[in-house]
C-alpha cells in the first residue's frame, strides 16, 4: 500500500490518529504557543513557509535537499508522531509538517498542500514519487 497524505481531511485524521495513535494540537497558537498556518493571505500554489528535513529522511531522499517552502492552510498540528511513525520534517517554528510511518514502503503525511503547488518543480516530486511508489504494488 502506498499513501500520501495531507493531514486536512476528517478521513485523514481518523486515519492516522487510530492506526497510528498521533496526538494533534487542536489549536497550533493557544495549544502550542506556535505561529499562525492558516495561510489564507496567500495565493494556495504559492510556498510562504520554510519545512526543514531530517537528514538522509525519504523527504530529504524525495527533494533531493534538506529543505522546501510550502503552503500551508491548518490550525491544527501533530502533537506526538504515535506509534511506528517519526516527524521527519518541522516548520520554522518547530510544528511538524513532515512525518513518515516506519518500517512501511512508503506511508508519508505532509502537513501542507502539494497538490495546490501543481506549478513547483519541488513538490511535484512529492507527487511523482507518490505514483512511483503506487505502481510497485
Amino acid at each position: 500500500m502506498s499513501f500520501i497524505s495531507s493531514t486536512s481531511s476528517l478521513v485523514e485524521k481518523v486515519w492516522w490518529r487510530g492506526a497510528c495513535g498521533v496526538t494533534l494540537y487542536q489549536d497550533l497558537v493557544k495549544e502550542g504557543g506556535f505561529e499562525s498556518h492558516s495561510g489564507s493571505r496567500y495565493p494556495r500554489n504559492e510556498g510562504w513557509h520554510r519545512v526543514d528535513f531530517e537528514p538522509r529522511s525519504r523527504f530529504a531522499d524525495i527533494f533531493g535537499k534538506s529543505s522546501v517552502m510550502v503552503n500551508s492552510y491548518h490550525h491544527q498540528g501533530v502533537r506526538l508522531p504515535g506509534k511506528g511513525c517519526e516527524i521527519k520534517g518541522k516548520s520554522e517554528d518547530g510544528v511538524p509538517e513532515a512525518i513518515e510511518v516506519m518500517n512501511h514502503p512508503f506511508a508519508l503525511a505532509v502537513q501542507w498542500h502539494p497538490e495546490m503547488m501543481f506549478d513547483s518543480e519541488e513538490q511535484v516530486k512529492l507527487l511523482a514519487a507518490f505514483g512511483d511508489a503506487a505502481k510497485k504494488f
